[in-house]
C-alpha cells in the first residue's frame, strides 16, 4: 500500500491564494474596525488610536516620504525606533510606500 505524504504547512501557507501581507490585515482591520483601539501608548504622553486613525496617519507618512523622491521603491529607509507611536507609524508608511524597513534602535552603540 502507497503512503500519501500530507502537503506541507509551509506548502499550504504560501500558496499563491493564500499569500497577505501583514500590510493587508491591517488595512482589512482599518476598513471593518475602524473604530476598534489598534494601539495604545500608556507612556507620556498618553495616546490611543483606532484601526482608522492609525490607517490615515500611515498612509501620511507613507506619501511623505514618496514625496521626498529620494529612494526608490523597493530602497532600504531606515528609521530610529523606540516604543512611540510615531515609531510605529513611521514603520508601517515605510512599507505602505514600498520601501523596505531599516529599524534603527537608539540604544544601539553608535559605531553601528
Amino acid at each position: 500500500m502507497a503512503v500519501r505524504s500530507k502537503p506541507s504547512v509551509v506548502t499550504a501557507a504560501t500558496s499563491m491564494a493564500d499569500r497577505r501581507t501583514a500590510l493587508d490585515g491591517f488595512t482589512a482591520a482599518a476598513r471593518t474596525r475602524g473604530g476598534a483601539v489598534a494601539l495604545e501608548h500608556i507612556g507620556q504622553p498618553p495616546r490611543t488610536l483606532t484601526y482608522a486613525e492609525l490607517w490615515h496617519e500611515c498612509v501620511c507618512a507613507a506619501a511623505g516620504i514618496v514625496s521626498l523622491g529620494r529612494a526608490a521603491r523597493g530602497a532600504a529607509v531606515a528609521t530610529l525606533c523606540d516604543e512611540a507611536p510615531q515609531s510605529v507609524v513611521a514603520l508601517v508608511g515605510i512599507g505602505m510606500g514600498g520601501y523596505v524597513i531599516v529599524p534603527l534602535d537608539p540604544a544601539s552603540p553608535s559605531a553601528r
